[in-house]
């Protein structure tokens, strides 16, 4: 059981973790890439694309079909133009790839909020309120290794 109190521990204050906080700041940095981009393109062709990924000089790109991703490459010259127009200079290809979307763009991860003094006050009430033992504990634990 103590693995998986570590791991919600670990989760609950992953800013403190270097390894994970640069995961999450590089998701953020391409999330709001990503949305640069399709704002600089058709929109026909930016909801038909994702900036996934920047390796090296190369801009990975998912595209919802194979369709759209014969379309596109023949747009390869222009999309990258635009790539480095938002300040990535050294992005001289495109590597895409079909990866079907939900055309929902994605969103930057928000920052981690500390509960408030009377938010805690009223979770540990709510908590002591629990009929069920062990889900009780269960949450005072998260509650003591959170740091809150």
């Amino acid at each position: 059981m103590s693995p998986q109190i570590h791991t919600s521990k670990k989760i609950l204050n992953f800013n403190q973790d270097p390894r994970l906080q640069s995961l999450v700041q590089r998701a953020n940095t391409l999330a709001l890439l990503n949305q640069a981009l399709r704002a600089r393109l058709d929109k026909p062709i930016a909801d038909r694309l994702t900036l996934a990924n920047i390796r090296q000089n190369t801009a990975v790109i998912l595209v919802e079909s194979s369709a759209w991703l014969t379309r596109l490459r023949y747009l390869a010259p222009i999309i990258v133009e635009e790539i480095q127009k938002l300040g990535l200079k050294d992005v001289t290809s495109i590597d895409m790839k079909v990866a079907p979307q939900d055309h929902t763009p994605a969103l930057p991860v928000p920052a981690a909020h500390r509960p408030s003094p009377d938010t805690l006050k009223r979770l540990k009430q709510m908590t002591e309120s629990l009929p069920d033992e062990r889900v009780r504990d269960a949450i005072q634990r998260i509650i003591d290794d959170s740091d809150f």
